[in-house]
């Protein structure tokens, strides 16, 4: 990870959540939460060192991508010198046009995700979904969706100038599914392993459930034994998506990984990170916040209180302050 400020690119990790009904929400409510984040992370920034946002979804309209770059544009007006990166996997590139993406150049870069990234150079970039067997479709989709968060957790991916993206300086997560995803585990707890494992300060904000929530409870437990959620086989129980990845045979990718080991590095990633929660040598956890801060960011529900720690947090972290 780049230690010159220039690069410090936030990754936010969000989808909806299973549990915003129970918890009395609505998906406005984490749409609201994701804006008051994004601002703070933004305006930690200077035009000399602005701080940029990335995230990986698609371009459905009302979107969590749609309204990042929203906000992007009305920032981009009060003196704002960052930029969105979207990161964008097969199939979901493909409603973007060059002309749509030149118009967006001055507050966001598109990053594109090929099969032949995903390790799958038989087929084209620009394939039809509608050309391939569902069970084809399925397993292309899942890979590139995996190495999209390789690529943006790593840096190195290369938008329409030809750019190359800096590695993300930290990861914040909240909502997420548990299930109905595309790939062989939720994406948020994709991400999560993948920051954990590159040094990268990662920030749950679990209140509003979902992924997120099952990620505090993980980290928070007094047990080491990570909860069921966690594991391939509830997850392809549960998950008709990920059995018909299992029984189509989803081979392993090109450093021989296959889908269980995928997992027991996240099972790693939880318990690195419920480690550094519970040390007595230091006051602050890698995120820059102590565990009673952490567990107050993972529990809450309030906005104001959310973004604060995020911001406290990132402050001590770059600022030494906070």
């Amino acid at each position: 990870m780049s230690n010159d400020p220039k690069d410090r690119v936030i990754g936010i990790s969000i989808s909806h959540s299973p549990d915003l009904g129970r918890l009395g929400y609505g998906e406005e409510h984490l749409h609201e939460l994701m804006i008051a984040i994004a601002r703070v992370l933004l305006r930690l920034g200077t035009s000399e060192q602005p701080v940029h946002l990335a995230y990986g979804g698609d371009l459905r309209p009302g979107g969590f991508t749609e309204t990042l770059l929203d906000l992007a544009r009305a920032e981009s007006q009060g003196g704002w010198r960052g930029r969105m990166y979207s990161f964008l996997a097969w199939p979901y590139y493909l409603g973007l046009s060059r002309a749509d993406e030149a118009l967006r150049l001055d507050i966001c870069r598109f990053i594109r995700v090929t099969p032949a990234d995903a390790g799958l150079p038989q087929h084209a970039a620009d394939t039809a979904p509608e050309s391939l067997s569902e069970e084809t479709r399925s397993l292309l989709t899942a890979r590139c969706i995996s190495r999209l968060r390789e690529v943006m957790t790593e840096g190195g991916g290369r938008a329409f100038d030809d750019e190359p993206v800096a590695p993300l300086a930290a990861r914040i997560i909240l909502g997420g599914k548990t299930g109905g995803y595309s790939g062989i585990m939720p994406g948020l707890f994709e991400e999560f392993m993948l920051a954990q494992e590159a040094g990268i300060p990662v920030f749950i904000a679990g209140g509003f459930g979902g992924a997120a929530g099952a990620l505090a409870d993980a980290v928070l437990a007094s047990t080491a034994e990570p909860p069921l959620v966690f594991s391939l086989d509830h997850q392809s129980a549960h998950n008709a998506g990920v059995a018909a990845l299992l029984d189509q045979q989803y081979q392993a990718d090109d450093r021989g990984e296959s889908p269980q080991a995928r997992y027991e590095r996240l099972a790693k990633a939880i318990a690195a990170y419920r480690a550094d929660l519970n040390r007595t040598d230091a006051p602050d956890t890698r995120n820059g916040l102590d565990r009673a801060e952490n567990e107050r960011l993972m529990r809450s529900q309030h906005v104001s209180e959310i973004t604060g720690l995020i911001e406290r947090g990132l402050r001590r972290l770059w600022f030494r302050r906070g």
